[in-house]
């Protein structure tokens, strides 16, 4: 069966076809992509040997990651994660777990750990809810620099709290 084709389906496919072939001289197409840029992920992973605060309500370094970004390089540094196994002798078995960057506070987390000395493993993750965290963790940090990431344990007066084999997984990404 043949079809016909009428003259303005005719003249609105040669159009079309005409502006395709005018249009590929002219150079449109996507722009060139920026060169690459070479990404390195620096992980530290620290292992603490623990310990136990004392019963005046200060806090006790656990355990710090001194890490350098060298000269020429920027580096963006991620959110770390710290993890151990605690234990109170608190009947609350209230605890705090504090983030320091070259002495500067970057938040603080509450949790509970079990009554009577028991061991319970908890993780947590630094969050990003003050100013000089958030400052900190979206800047991109040109090297020579060197930081000391400390995480502290603490808790009430008249109680104390423990860590076993506490980590601290930190990731930065240098550019």
């Amino acid at each position: 069966m043949i079809t016909k084709i009428s003259m303005r389906r005719k003249v609105s496919i040669l159009a079309l076809l005409f502006l395709t072939a005018f249009l590929v001289p002219l150079g449109v197409r996507a722009a060139t992509p920026p060169p690459l840029v070479t990404v390195v992920n620096v992980s530290t992973v620290t292992y603490g040997t623990g310990g136990c605060s004392g019963t005046d309500g200060n806090t006790v370094k656990m355990l710090d990651d001194i890490f350098s970004i060298p000269a020429g390089h920027k580096g963006y540094i991620l959110p770390p994660v710290y993890t151990s196994l605690f234990s109170s002798t608190a009947s609350d078995a209230f605890y705090s777990v504090i983030w320091l960057v070259n002495s500067t506070e970057l938040g603080q987390t509450n949790s509970y750990a079990l009554q009577g000395g028991n061991n319970i493993e908890a993780s947590f993750g630094q969050e990003v809810i003050s100013s000089s965290a958030l400052s900190f963790f979206n800047t991109a940090h040109q090297g020579p620099v060197t930081y000391d990431f400390s995480v502290w344990d603490g808790t009430v007066t008249g109680a104390r709290v423990c860590t076993q084999i506490p980590y601290l997984s930190l990731v930065v990404i240098e550019t």
